[in-house]
């Protein structure tokens, strides 16, 4: 399966059906996180991993805010959620995430990508923005 086409099929499935993938692409992360860091640690990157890709695009959308709050399993308001990700996305927070990723087993790596196409696409359309922050993590 190429790129295009798993964008593709992520941006064509149900809302429950992103729902899974992305439970199933944090267990990966999560796991991974934890195995490198304290648990407090890998949970706030992973929020940060999470926030910077609901960021992407400079817009958090009610599908993304929908997506966010199933996975964190909390009820936040949207400013509430807009102000978190503007925290979390700070230079340093990316570039330990960057690093995490970049030393990611493949496995893990696709995970990430995985979970970042999810969030990415659950409104419906990827943003050139989104699209870049998507494909450097494929390298």
């Amino acid at each position: 399966m190429t790129w295009d086409e798993l964008l593709q099929k992520v941006l064509d499935a149900p809302n429950f059906k992103q729902l899974e993938m992305a439970k199933e692409a944090s267990k990966i992360v999560l796991g991974y996180m934890t195995t490198r860091l304290d648990k407090a640690s890998a949970m706030f990157l992973y929020s940060c991993t999470v926030s910077t890709f609901i960021g992407a695009d400079g817009v958090i959308s009610k599908p993304e805010y929908d997506l966010f709050c199933s996975i964190f399993e909390v009820e936040i308001p949207l400013e509430g959620l807009s102000e978190t990700i503007k925290a979390a996305c700070t230079k340093e927070n990316i570039q330990v995430i960057n690093e995490v990723i970049d030393s990611s087993p493949a496995e893990v790596k696709l995970a990430f990508v995985m979970l970042g196409a999810v969030f990415c696409s659950c409104d419906g359309v990827i943003t050139p923005e989104e699209q870049e922050l998507l494909s450097k993590y494929l390298k």
